[in-house]
């Protein structure tokens, strides 16, 4: 096994809001997961890419048991890439999935401290269709 071509050099939390509904006895409810992707300063072999993910909609809080935003910022590098393709799918959909890793152990830590059950996020395709 060799190491990829694609690296994460480093990955920052640069917010987390967590806000809890007491008085939710919703029991049927569709989890809502939504998120915004922004790729920035981008270099020969360089790019920081930002995840914003957020479970449930903000504007509902009153309906939901919880609204949780978290952003992350990860730095990545690689060697070489001609094809700005290959470039732009490693950025937009690969590297949000490795920031994902992140976010989704810190929701599962955070849900299970909240007295609601512990939120596992599924594994996500950020691969536009």
């Amino acid at each position: 096994m060799k190491e990829s071509f694609f690296q994460l050099k480093e990955q920052n939390i640069t917010n987390i809001e967590f806000i809890k509904n007491n008085s939710c006895n919703e029991n049927n409810l569709n989890l809502e997961f939504n998120h915004n992707i922004k790729v920035t300063n981008i270099t020969e072999r360089k790019a920081i890419v930002s995840l914003e993910f957020s479970v449930f909609n903000k504007k509902f809080t009153e309906k939901i048991p919880f609204y949780i935003n978290i952003k992350i910022e990860g730095i990545f590098v690689w060697k070489e890439i001609n094809n700005i393709d290959l470039l732009n799918s490693l950025l937009y959909e690969n590297a949000p999935a490795v920031l994902l890793s992140f976010i989704r152990s810190m929701i599962s830590q955070i849900t299970s401290y909240s007295g609601y059950p512990t939120l596992i996020i599924p594994l996500l395709n950020f691969k536009k269709d």
